[in-house]
Protein backbone atom coordinates (compact mmCIF):
# COMPACT_ATOMS: atom_id res chain seq x y z
CA UNK A 1 0.00 0.00 0.00
CA UNK A 2 2.58 2.41 0.92
CA UNK A 3 4.47 1.18 -2.04
CA UNK A 4 1.77 2.31 -4.51
CA UNK A 5 1.41 5.94 -2.81
CA UNK A 6 4.86 6.24 -2.71
CA UNK A 7 4.55 5.46 -6.94
CA UNK A 8 1.48 7.85 -7.46
CA UNK A 9 2.78 10.79 -6.08
CA UNK A 10 5.93 10.20 -8.24
CA UNK A 11 3.98 10.10 -11.25
CA UNK A 12 1.79 13.24 -10.41
CA UNK A 13 5.26 15.07 -9.07
CA UNK A 14 6.58 13.73 -13.09
CA UNK A 15 3.51 14.98 -14.72
CA UNK A 16 3.85 18.54 -13.27
CA UNK A 17 7.40 18.76 -14.03
CA UNK A 18 6.63 18.21 -17.87
CA UNK A 19 3.45 21.14 -18.03
CA UNK A 20 5.22 24.05 -19.54
CA UNK A 21 4.40 27.44 -17.79
CA UNK A 22 2.19 30.10 -19.05
CA UNK A 23 3.67 33.54 -19.39
CA UNK A 24 1.96 36.31 -18.21
CA UNK A 25 0.00 38.58 -20.39
CA UNK A 26 1.26 41.74 -20.35
CA UNK A 27 -1.16 44.93 -21.41
CA UNK A 28 -1.14 46.78 -24.87
CA UNK A 29 0.38 50.33 -23.74
CA UNK A 30 -1.41 53.47 -24.56
CA UNK A 31 0.27 56.17 -25.77
CA UNK A 32 0.20 59.41 -23.98
CA UNK A 33 -2.21 61.86 -25.86
CA UNK A 34 -0.69 64.42 -27.98
CA UNK A 35 -0.40 68.12 -26.26
CA UNK A 36 -3.48 70.52 -27.17
CA UNK A 37 -2.23 73.35 -29.50
CA UNK A 38 -4.14 76.38 -29.28
CA UNK A 39 -5.74 77.83 -32.58
CA UNK A 40 -3.90 80.98 -33.71
CA UNK A 41 -5.14 84.53 -33.08
CA UNK A 42 -7.34 85.71 -35.81
CA UNK A 43 -6.26 88.62 -36.92
CA UNK A 44 -8.62 91.08 -37.89
CA UNK A 45 -7.60 93.33 -40.93
CA UNK A 46 -6.57 96.92 -39.47
CA UNK A 47 -8.64 99.85 -40.09
CA UNK A 48 -7.49 102.17 -42.37
CA UNK A 49 -9.14 106.18 -43.08
CA UNK A 50 -8.41 106.37 -46.89
CA UNK A 51 -8.20 110.36 -47.93
CA UNK A 52 -9.17 110.68 -51.73
CA UNK A 53 -8.71 113.88 -53.67
CA UNK A 54 -10.09 114.37 -56.61
CA UNK A 55 -8.62 116.49 -59.03
CA UNK A 56 -10.84 118.05 -62.11
CA UNK A 57 -8.86 119.50 -65.71
CA UNK A 58 -9.10 123.22 -65.86
CA UNK A 59 -12.09 125.23 -65.09
CA UNK A 60 -15.40 124.20 -64.72
CA UNK A 61 -17.09 127.67 -65.23
CA UNK A 62 -19.17 127.83 -68.42
CA UNK A 63 -18.45 130.06 -72.05
CA UNK A 64 -21.93 129.94 -72.74
CA UNK A 65 -24.65 131.97 -71.90
CA UNK A 66 -26.98 128.73 -70.84
CA UNK A 67 -24.56 128.23 -67.41
CA UNK A 68 -26.53 130.63 -64.99
CA UNK A 69 -24.68 132.93 -63.02
CA UNK A 70 -27.41 131.86 -60.27
CA UNK A 71 -27.75 129.32 -57.96
CA UNK A 72 -31.87 129.54 -58.62
CA UNK A 73 -32.41 126.41 -59.83
CA UNK A 74 -30.26 124.55 -57.48
CA UNK A 75 -27.59 122.86 -59.70
CA UNK A 76 -25.13 120.81 -57.56
CA UNK A 77 -22.27 118.95 -58.64
CA UNK A 78 -22.98 115.10 -57.52
CA UNK A 79 -20.06 113.11 -56.56
CA UNK A 80 -20.50 109.25 -56.74
CA UNK A 81 -17.91 107.70 -55.22
CA UNK A 82 -18.27 103.41 -55.12
CA UNK A 83 -14.75 101.27 -53.58
CA UNK A 84 -14.92 97.80 -54.39
CA UNK A 85 -12.72 95.03 -52.71
CA UNK A 86 -10.00 92.73 -53.99
CA UNK A 87 -11.92 89.34 -54.49
CA UNK A 88 -9.85 86.11 -53.76
CA UNK A 89 -10.32 85.35 -57.70
CA UNK A 90 -7.84 88.51 -58.50
CA UNK A 91 -10.80 90.26 -59.85
CA UNK A 92 -13.32 92.43 -57.56
CA UNK A 93 -16.06 91.99 -55.59
CA UNK A 94 -19.32 92.97 -57.13
CA UNK A 95 -20.69 95.09 -54.49
CA UNK A 96 -19.18 98.20 -53.27
CA UNK A 97 -17.16 97.70 -49.87
CA UNK A 98 -17.93 101.35 -49.23
CA UNK A 99 -19.76 104.10 -51.30
CA UNK A 100 -21.26 107.82 -50.84
CA UNK A 101 -22.60 110.45 -53.09
CA UNK A 102 -21.66 113.86 -52.45
CA UNK A 103 -23.28 117.10 -53.71
CA UNK A 104 -21.78 120.22 -53.74
CA UNK A 105 -22.74 123.62 -54.95
CA UNK A 106 -19.16 124.87 -56.16
CA UNK A 107 -19.27 124.48 -59.65
CA UNK A 108 -16.58 126.69 -60.45
CA UNK A 109 -14.07 124.73 -58.23
CA UNK A 110 -15.09 120.98 -57.99
CA UNK A 111 -11.86 119.79 -56.42
CA UNK A 112 -12.91 117.60 -53.53
CA UNK A 113 -11.88 115.86 -50.44
CA UNK A 114 -13.53 112.51 -49.40
CA UNK A 115 -12.84 110.04 -46.22
CA UNK A 116 -13.25 106.28 -46.75
CA UNK A 117 -13.27 104.22 -43.19
CA UNK A 118 -11.74 101.25 -44.89
CA UNK A 119 -9.76 97.85 -43.66
CA UNK A 120 -6.14 97.12 -44.79
CA UNK A 121 -7.09 95.09 -48.13
CA UNK A 122 -6.19 96.03 -52.07
CA UNK A 123 -9.74 98.21 -53.85
CA UNK A 124 -10.70 99.75 -56.88
CA UNK A 125 -11.66 103.20 -56.64
CA UNK A 126 -14.59 104.31 -59.23
CA UNK A 127 -15.98 108.35 -59.42
CA UNK A 128 -18.33 109.76 -61.82
CA UNK A 129 -19.42 113.15 -60.81
CA UNK A 130 -22.22 114.70 -62.79
CA UNK A 131 -24.62 117.70 -62.55
CA UNK A 132 -27.54 117.64 -60.68
CA UNK A 133 -30.90 119.21 -60.21
CA UNK A 134 -32.20 118.51 -56.39
CA UNK A 135 -31.52 114.86 -55.37
CA UNK A 136 -32.61 113.35 -59.12
CA UNK A 137 -30.85 112.39 -62.21
CA UNK A 138 -30.57 115.22 -64.88
CA UNK A 139 -28.74 114.25 -68.11
CA UNK A 140 -27.02 110.87 -66.99
CA UNK A 141 -28.21 107.78 -64.91
CA UNK A 142 -25.47 106.76 -62.62
CA UNK A 143 -26.74 104.04 -60.60
CA UNK A 144 -24.94 100.93 -62.93
CA UNK A 145 -21.50 101.69 -62.83
CA UNK A 146 -20.55 99.39 -65.85
CA UNK A 147 -23.28 101.38 -67.72
CA UNK A 148 -23.75 104.87 -66.85
CA UNK A 149 -25.86 106.12 -69.44
CA UNK A 150 -28.15 109.31 -70.89
CA UNK A 151 -31.78 108.98 -69.43
CA UNK A 152 -34.82 110.75 -70.59
CA UNK A 153 -35.47 112.16 -73.59
CA UNK A 154 -32.35 113.89 -75.75
CA UNK A 155 -30.96 117.33 -74.56
CA UNK A 156 -28.02 119.46 -75.95
CA UNK A 157 -26.91 123.15 -75.78
CA UNK A 158 -26.23 122.61 -71.91
CA UNK A 159 -23.17 122.75 -70.83
CA UNK A 160 -24.70 121.10 -67.24
CA UNK A 161 -24.53 117.60 -69.81
CA UNK A 162 -20.39 117.45 -68.93
CA UNK A 163 -19.44 114.45 -66.90
CA UNK A 164 -16.24 113.51 -65.89
CA UNK A 165 -14.86 110.13 -64.13
CA UNK A 166 -12.06 108.41 -62.26
CA UNK A 167 -10.69 105.43 -61.46
CA UNK A 168 -7.79 104.24 -59.16
CA UNK A 169 -6.53 100.81 -57.86
CA UNK A 170 -5.44 101.52 -53.62
CA UNK A 171 -3.24 98.98 -52.21
CA UNK A 172 -3.77 99.44 -48.08
CA UNK A 173 -2.66 95.69 -47.56
CA UNK A 174 0.26 97.51 -45.23
CA UNK A 175 -1.33 101.18 -44.79
CA UNK A 176 -0.82 102.64 -40.94
CA UNK A 177 -4.16 104.22 -39.72
CA UNK A 178 -4.46 106.58 -42.53
CA UNK A 179 -3.22 106.35 -46.29
CA UNK A 180 -3.86 109.47 -49.26
CA UNK A 181 -4.97 109.05 -52.82
CA UNK A 182 -5.00 111.42 -55.78
CA UNK A 183 -7.55 110.77 -57.95
CA UNK A 184 -7.52 112.67 -61.32
CA UNK A 185 -10.81 113.13 -63.09
CA UNK A 186 -10.66 113.25 -67.02
CA UNK A 187 -13.43 113.70 -69.54
CA UNK A 188 -15.46 111.31 -71.77
CA UNK A 189 -17.13 113.50 -73.67
CA UNK A 190 -16.07 116.04 -76.39
CA UNK A 191 -17.99 119.43 -76.94
CA UNK A 192 -19.14 121.88 -79.72
CA UNK A 193 -20.68 124.76 -80.82
CA UNK A 194 -21.65 126.71 -83.78
CA UNK A 195 -21.42 130.62 -83.80
CA UNK A 196 -23.03 132.93 -86.82
CA UNK A 197 -20.86 135.60 -87.15
CA UNK A 198 -23.20 137.55 -89.33
CA UNK A 199 -25.00 138.70 -85.92
CA UNK A 200 -26.92 141.96 -87.24
CA UNK A 201 -28.91 139.38 -89.91
CA UNK A 202 -30.17 138.19 -86.83
CA UNK A 203 -32.34 141.46 -85.85
CA UNK A 204 -35.56 141.21 -85.30
CA UNK A 205 -35.69 137.39 -86.11
CA UNK A 206 -36.63 134.15 -84.26
CA UNK A 207 -35.27 131.47 -85.36
CA UNK A 208 -34.81 127.67 -83.79
CA UNK A 209 -31.76 125.50 -85.08
CA UNK A 210 -32.65 121.98 -85.19
CA UNK A 211 -29.66 119.07 -84.91
CA UNK A 212 -30.28 115.42 -85.78
CA UNK A 213 -27.79 113.12 -85.95
CA UNK A 214 -28.02 110.73 -89.05
CA UNK A 215 -25.84 107.90 -87.33
CA UNK A 216 -25.64 106.82 -83.96
CA UNK A 217 -24.10 107.68 -81.07
CA UNK A 218 -22.18 106.73 -78.22
CA UNK A 219 -25.02 106.95 -75.21
CA UNK A 220 -23.47 105.00 -72.30
CA UNK A 221 -20.20 105.02 -70.36
CA UNK A 222 -18.24 101.88 -69.00
CA UNK A 223 -16.19 103.25 -65.50
CA UNK A 224 -14.74 99.84 -65.09
CA UNK A 225 -13.66 99.60 -68.89
CA UNK A 226 -13.14 103.57 -69.06
CA UNK A 227 -14.99 103.53 -72.72
CA UNK A 228 -18.40 103.91 -74.03
CA UNK A 229 -19.96 100.63 -74.54
CA UNK A 230 -23.60 101.69 -76.05
CA UNK A 231 -24.94 103.79 -78.82
CA UNK A 232 -28.41 105.56 -79.85
CA UNK A 233 -29.81 106.14 -83.30
CA UNK A 234 -32.55 108.94 -84.36
CA UNK A 235 -31.74 111.72 -82.15
CA UNK A 236 -32.15 115.18 -82.11
CA UNK A 237 -32.91 118.26 -80.34
CA UNK A 238 -34.13 121.75 -80.75
CA UNK A 239 -33.12 125.21 -79.00
CA UNK A 240 -33.88 128.64 -79.78
CA UNK A 241 -30.94 131.00 -81.61
CA UNK A 242 -29.56 133.73 -79.08
CA UNK A 243 -27.67 137.10 -79.74
CA UNK A 244 -24.48 136.97 -77.69
CA UNK A 245 -22.72 139.86 -75.85
CA UNK A 246 -20.16 140.11 -78.61
CA UNK A 247 -22.31 140.21 -81.53
CA UNK A 248 -22.20 136.64 -82.54
CA UNK A 249 -25.15 134.33 -82.44
CA UNK A 250 -25.13 130.97 -80.96
CA UNK A 251 -26.80 128.97 -83.06
CA UNK A 252 -26.68 125.49 -81.26
CA UNK A 253 -23.88 123.33 -79.36
CA UNK A 254 -23.70 119.51 -77.37
CA UNK A 255 -21.66 117.38 -75.44
CA UNK A 256 -21.17 113.86 -76.76
CA UNK A 257 -19.78 110.58 -75.38
CA UNK A 258 -16.47 109.68 -77.02
CA UNK A 259 -15.29 106.05 -78.52
CA UNK A 260 -11.95 107.18 -79.06
CA UNK A 261 -9.97 109.76 -78.68
CA UNK A 262 -10.82 111.51 -81.79
CA UNK A 263 -14.36 111.46 -83.77
CA UNK A 264 -15.64 113.12 -86.82
CA UNK A 265 -19.48 113.40 -86.38
CA UNK A 266 -22.14 113.66 -89.01
CA UNK A 267 -24.62 116.70 -88.15
CA UNK A 268 -27.49 117.79 -90.17
CA UNK A 269 -27.93 121.21 -89.30
CA UNK A 270 -31.60 123.20 -89.96
CA UNK A 271 -32.27 126.63 -89.12
CA UNK A 272 -35.86 127.50 -89.35
CA UNK A 273 -37.82 131.12 -89.08
CA UNK A 274 -40.91 131.75 -86.75
CA UNK A 275 -43.50 131.31 -89.79
CA UNK A 276 -41.49 127.35 -90.67
CA UNK A 277 -39.26 128.89 -93.46
CA UNK A 278 -36.20 127.05 -93.67
CA UNK A 279 -32.88 129.50 -93.78
CA UNK A 280 -30.31 126.65 -93.71
CA UNK A 281 -30.08 122.84 -94.26
CA UNK A 282 -27.29 121.51 -94.25
CA UNK A 283 -25.00 118.31 -93.50
CA UNK A 284 -21.93 118.98 -91.46
CA UNK A 285 -19.41 116.53 -90.16
CA UNK A 286 -17.64 117.87 -87.15
CA UNK A 287 -14.33 117.16 -85.99
CA UNK A 288 -14.47 116.38 -82.08
CA UNK A 289 -11.20 115.59 -79.98
CA UNK A 290 -11.66 114.22 -76.34
CA UNK A 291 -11.68 116.68 -73.50
CA UNK A 292 -12.08 119.52 -75.72
CA UNK A 293 -14.52 122.27 -77.46
CA UNK A 294 -14.60 122.75 -81.27
CA UNK A 295 -15.72 125.83 -82.13
CA UNK A 296 -17.42 126.00 -85.47
CA UNK A 297 -17.92 129.69 -87.11
CA UNK A 298 -19.07 131.05 -90.27
CA UNK A 299 -21.98 133.39 -91.78
CA UNK A 300 -24.71 131.41 -91.41
CA UNK A 301 -27.58 133.73 -91.31
CA UNK A 302 -27.17 135.98 -94.34
CA UNK A 303 -25.74 132.58 -96.16
CA UNK A 304 -29.08 131.43 -97.47
CA UNK A 305 -30.52 127.28 -97.60
CA UNK A 306 -28.67 126.37 -100.39
CA UNK A 307 -25.27 127.93 -99.45
CA UNK A 308 -22.59 125.15 -98.35
CA UNK A 309 -20.65 124.69 -95.49
CA UNK A 310 -16.97 124.10 -95.67
CA UNK A 311 -14.80 123.05 -92.47
CA UNK A 312 -11.19 123.91 -92.87
CA UNK A 313 -9.65 120.07 -92.73
CA UNK A 314 -7.15 120.98 -90.08
CA UNK A 315 -7.82 120.43 -86.50
CA UNK A 316 -4.94 121.80 -84.70
CA UNK A 317 -4.42 124.75 -81.91
CA UNK A 318 -7.47 125.96 -80.38
CA UNK A 319 -9.70 123.65 -82.56
CA UNK A 320 -11.24 127.05 -84.05
CA UNK A 321 -13.26 126.08 -87.48
CA UNK A 322 -14.09 128.19 -89.59
CA UNK A 323 -16.98 127.78 -92.10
Amino acid sequence: MLRRHCILMAVLALAACGKPETPPVTPPVTPPDPPVVPDPPVVEDQDVLLQLSLSFPGNMSSQTADFPASKADAVQLRHSVRIFRASESGGWESAPEWQKVITSDKLDSPDTEISADLKQHRYKVLVWTDFVRGSADWFWSAGDFSKVQLQGSYQGASEYKKAFYGSKEVDLTSSGASANSRISMELPVAAYRIIATDGGSFEGKTLTATIAYPEPVPAAFNLWEGAAVDTRSGLSFSVPVEALPDGTVSISSDILLMSGAEASVPVQLRLQGADGSVLLDQAVSIPLKKGRETVLRGELLSAGASSGITLDPSFEGEYDISF
